[in-house]
């Protein structure tokens, strides 16, 4: 119990590092700092994979526990059929003796919190990429002298100008960093058992 409750506090501080991170993004998205964002993406990306790792390690130790809990019960009750329930954070803490009820109570409301903020920040970055990823766009072909896809190229000017720029570097990495997150986030909340 007491490894998983270091898991679990590790666990949060990731989860806290990737919404430090997101809103990183989101201020980066806001202030039209494109040519940080690819930086920040990976930096999205990275913390994302530690939290993954996290997860893991997490869902290996709980899987422990669950094996060690129905062998107790399997000892008690050799009639038992039915296969066990997965054991999330909330069955843990019901039945978990005390302190660590309390211990993995708390984590859980903590991590139903940071879900909750994690989600907001990965709403509110995904509008910012979609909606200024277009003026970050016609910005950037303005400065780069390409033409805006909508206006077609002009005589002397090649097509790939207009279909290629510097934000194609950028949006991109916004867009696949925001939907690696929901999927994290998606994972963390099943876990959770919420």
């Amino acid at each position: 119990m007491e490894e998983l409750a270091g898991l679990l506090n590790r666990e949060r501080l990731l989860l806290e590092l990737l919404l430090f991170k997101l809103v990183s993004l989101r201020q980066l998205l806001l202030a039209g700092e494109v040519r940080f964002l690819p930086w920040a993406a990976k930096e999205v990306d990275r913390a994302t994979t530690k939290v993954r790792e996290a997860e893991l390690r997490r869902a290996l130790t709980v899987e422990g526990l669950s094996i060690s809990r129905q062998q107790e019960t399997d000892a008690e009750l050799k009639s038992s059929v039915t296969a066990p329930a997965p054991m999330t954070l909330r069955t843990l803490a019901e039945s978990a003796p005390e302190p660590w009820r309390t211990i993995f109570a708390e984590h859980r409301a903590a991590f139903l919190e940071l879900a909750a903020a994690l989600e907001d920040a990965i709403s509110a970055t995904r509008r910012l990429a979609i909606s200024g990823g277009a003026a970050i766009g016609t910005t950037l072909d303005r400065l780069s002298g390409a033409v805006p896809a909508q206006a077609g190229p002009s005589a002397g000017r090649s097509p790939t100008a207009s279909t290629h720029g510097p934000r194609d570097r950028c949006e991109p990495a916004a867009a696949k960093v925001v939907s690696t997150a929901e999927s994290m986030l998606d994972t963390l909340i099943k876990r959770l058992g919420a």
